[in-house]
């Protein structure tokens, strides 16, 4: 007799099943973001939907979050999954720009909240191509942008 989880059906096993089809079924639309870009899932949340919700349980999971990859270029694995809001995941994209000063990385709406930069004005900077210098005079040291599509 075999036995089973009894979370068919539920959020959890949704979120692990959509996960797995992402990394490992050809046919499903989103592989050729995940599973055709390399991004595995590892063996034992692949193999056994209990292993990945006690890791899910003890690492915060509640029905309100989603399950996001630090690295958006690494794969699913306890090490570099978080549960997170949507707002939170949304920003976590490999064509999200970032601000650089030295080895300190900020993302860029938080560098520019933080500095009471307007978006819109920021956006205008870049439209015109000068967005490194305008940041680094208006905040008096040398920052750079980094990230978005053209360096992934």
């Amino acid at each position: 007799m075999r036995l089973t989880h009894g979370d068919t059906g539920t959020r959890l096993y949704r979120i692990w099943k959509a996960m797995k089809c992402r990394c490992l079924n050809k046919n499903h639309p989103s592989c050729v973001y995940y599973g055709a870009r390399g991004i595995r899932v590892c063996p034992a949340w692949a193999d056994d939907y209990q292993t990945f919700k006690d890791w899910a349980l003890a690492n915060g999971y509640r029905a309100s979050l989603e399950l996001d990859r630090v690295d958006v270029n690494g794969d699913y694995e306890p090490g570099n999954c978080r549960w997170t809001t949507h707002r939170e995941q949304s920003l976590n994209r490999r064509d999200t720009l970032y601000v650089r000063e030295g080895t300190l990385v900020t993302r860029l709406d938080v560098f520019l909240r933080d500095n009471s930069i307007p978006v819109s004005t920021f956006n205008n900077w870049r439209r015109k191509n000068v967005e490194n210098e305008s940041l680094s005079r208006r905040v008096g040291r040398r920052v750079v942008v980094v990230g978005g599509k053209k360096n992934h």
